[in-house]
């Protein structure tokens, strides 16, 4: 029923209500993986995003947290939503485990659109789960990238 209604997705909502509904993830990680991060090799935008926002709603963990910082590190795309989504998953992420996704984010970010790289320090900035301390770092980063000059 899942792979039946996903191409069906045409916008942010409907994708990211789906997936917060689909909690039966959490107890099969392990068996819906391959299922979840297949979604991330289509070229439509909102099944791209079904598979992102999958990640971050079901898989931060510790446990899956370098799977998913490696999905979100590996794939691309094109379409604004489809780059929003792994950019909030990054920020999601470094609000979960802020030291692994630094170190994953700086020794990746040459795999990563500048565009995706700057909405997820962004989205970090804007959280209330991250420490002051760092936003500071974060914020760092930003200037020497050249702020929001980037999108």
């Amino acid at each position: 029923m899942i792979r039946a209604f996903v191409p069906r997705i045409h916008n942010w909502s409907v994708c990211d209500s789906f997936c917060a509904g689909l909690k039966f993830v959490k107890e099969k990680r392990a068996e819906t993986w391959d299922f979840t991060t297949r979604y991330l090799l289509s070229e439509r935008e909102f099944e791209f995003r079904f598979g992102a926002v999958m990640l971050l709603n079901h898989y931060l963990t510790e446990a899956w947290l370098e799977d998913v910082l490696g999905a979100y590190l590996d794939h691309r795309h094109e379409k604004y939503y489809a780059k929003m989504a792994i950019a909030w998953g990054l920020s999601q992420a470094f609000a979960f485990d802020p030291s692994t996704t630094l170190s994953q984010l700086e020794a990746n970010k040459h795999k990563l659109d500048p565009f995706v790289h700057q909405k997820a320090l962004q989205k970090i900035l804007e959280s209330r789960k991250v420490s002051p301390e760092h936003k500071a770092i974060i914020k760092s980063l930003k200037s020497v990238k050249g702020g929001a000059s980037s999108g």
